[in-house]
C-alpha cells in the first residue's frame, strides 16, 4: 500500500504523521516523489547454519552366534525384516548331535544317581545296625554326593547345547533395513574374532528414526541448546523437516575445530537414507531489532546517518549500525518506532523543502 504526504512551506499548512491518509494525492510538478520508510521494531531470530551427514539410530554388523557353514542366507540388501525375522542358518547338524550326545550323557549321570542313592540307603540301614563302619559309610554319602553333581553339570551341558543349537537360526535384533551382505552361502563362519565385515554376515540398520549429526564451528557452540527447534534438510534442499536438538557432544574435533550436535527425524517410510547429506537450519535467540535497506544510511567520514524527516524537512541523524548477510542494515541505536526515514538521503537532503511528496515504502 502506498501513502502520500505533501509539505509546504506554510506553517499552518505542515503535515504531521497523523494526518497521513491514503486519500492524499501526490503532487508531482515539484519533482519526483521522496520515498520514506516507517521505522518499526521486528522480532528476529538468530539462525545457525550446519551440514552434516544422515545416521541411523543404531546399526549393527550382524554375525553367527555359533561357528559353522552358512546354509541358507534369508534377506538381501534393502529388504526390511521386523524384529524376530529370519536373518540367516548355521548349520546345525554338529549342534543336533552335541545336543543327543548331552542328552545321553544326562541320563548316564541320573542313572548313576539313582544307583548311588540306593546305596546310601542301604548304608543307613547297615550302619545302624553295625555292620557298615562310619569310614565306609561316609564314602558312600560321598559318592552319592559326586553323582548328584554330575547329574547337575549334565543337566547345565544339555542345556548349553540346545542354546547352541537354537544359536545356528540368527534372527533380526531390531526392525530395521538390510544396509550390507557380507557373506554368501556355503561360507564357514567363526565367531571367535570380531573384524567388523570379515566376520558378520549381514549388516542391519534401524532407520525408522534417523538423525543428523551436525557439524558447527566451535565459536557457535555457546549458541545451541537442548530442545532448540531446527529444520533439516536431507539431501541439501527440498521441503524440509522439523526437528529438534537431541544430543550436543560435549567434545570439540582438536584438528578442525567443530562440534557435534544431533538432529532426530522420524522416518516411517526410509524416504531419508543413512549416509545421506542433510543442511539444517536451528533457530536460537530472539532479538527486538530495526532493520533498513543499506541504502538508506549516508557514510560520511566514518560516521553513518540516515535522514530523518521532522518538522517538514529532512535532517541527518547519527545512528551505530551493523551489516547484515542480506544486505540490509541493524540499527543498533540511533532510531526509534515511528519515525520516518528517506530510503534514499541524497534525494531527500536534494528535495527543496517548499514542497516535498512522500511516498510510504516497505523497509
Amino acid at each position: 500500500m502506498v501513502f502520500l504526504l505533501t509539505a509546504c512551506d506554510h506553517s499552518s499548512d505542515v503535515p504531521t504523521k497523523d494526518t497521513v491518509s491514503t486519500q492524499e494525492k501526490p503532487s508531482f510538478d515539484s519533482g519526483s516523489p521522496i520515498e520514506v520508510i516507517r521505522v518499526e521494531t521486528k522480532t528476529v531470530q538468530d539462525v545457525i547454519f550446519a551440514s552434516g551427514t544422515i545416521a541411523a539410530k543404531q546399526t549393527s554388523p550382524i554375525g553367527p552366534l555359533v561357528e559353522g557353514v552358512i546354509e541358507k542366507i534369508y534377506v538381501r540388501v534393502g529388504d526390511r525384516p521386523r524384529k524376530g525375522d529370519r536373518l540367516f542358518q548355521i548349520r546345525a547338524v554338529e549342534y543336533e548331535q552335541e545336543v543327543a550326545r548331552s542328552q545321553g550323557a544326562l541320563e548316564v549321570a541320573q542313572a548313576n544317581l539313582d544307583l548311588q542313592l540306593k546305596r546310601l540307603q542301604r548304608a543307613r540301614q547297615m550302619v545302624g545296625k553295625k555292620f557298615l563302619s562310619d569310614a565306609e559309610f561316609d564314602l558312600t554319602v560321598a559318592e552319592a554326593q559326586v553323582a548328584q553333581a554330575n547329574v547337575q553339570s549334565a543337566e547345565a551341558n544339555l542345556e548349553v547345547a540346545r542354546q547352541r543349537l537354537k544359536d545356528t537360526l540368527v534372527l533380526a535384533p531390531f526392525d530395521g533395513t538390510v544396509t550390507g551382505r557380507f557373506a554368501d552361502e556355503g561360507i564357514y563362519m567363526s565367531n571367535r574374532f570380531s573384524m567388523g565385515g570379515q566376520s558378520s554376515v549381514v549388516e542391519l540398520s534401524e532407520a525408522e528414526i534417523v538423525a543428523g549429526i551436525m557439524q558447527v564451528p566451535e565459536a557457535l557452540l555457546a549458541k545451541l541448546r537442548l530442545g532448540q527447534r531446527a529444520l533439516i534438510y536431507p539431501g541439501g534442499g527440498g521441503k524440509p523437516i522439523e526437528s529438534e536438538v537431541f544430543i550436543i557432544n560435549d567434545r570439540v574435533n582438536p584438528e578442525t575445530r567443530m562440534a557435534e550436535f544431533r538432529l532426530p527425524v522420524a522416518n516411517p517410510n526410509y524416504r531419508i537414507k543413512p549416509g545421506q547429506f542433510v543442511k539444517a537450519e536451528v533457530f536460537t535467540e530472539s532479538h527486538e531489532v530495526i532493520v533498513l535497506p543499506g541504502e538508506s544510511l549516508l557514510k560520511q567520514d566514518g560516521v553513518t546517518r540516515v535522514a530523518v524527516y521532522e518538522d517538514g524537512q529532512f535532517t541527518l541523524k547519527e545512528v551505530d549500525t551493523k551489516n547484515l548477510e542480506d544486505g540490509t542494515v541493524l540499527i543498533v541505536d540511533g532510531l526509534e518506532d515511528g519515525q520516518l526515514v528517506a530510503k534514499s538521503p541524497s534525494d531527500a537532503l536534494n528535495a527543496t523543502a517548499k514542497e516535498l511528496t512522500l511516498v510510504y515504502v516497505d523497509s
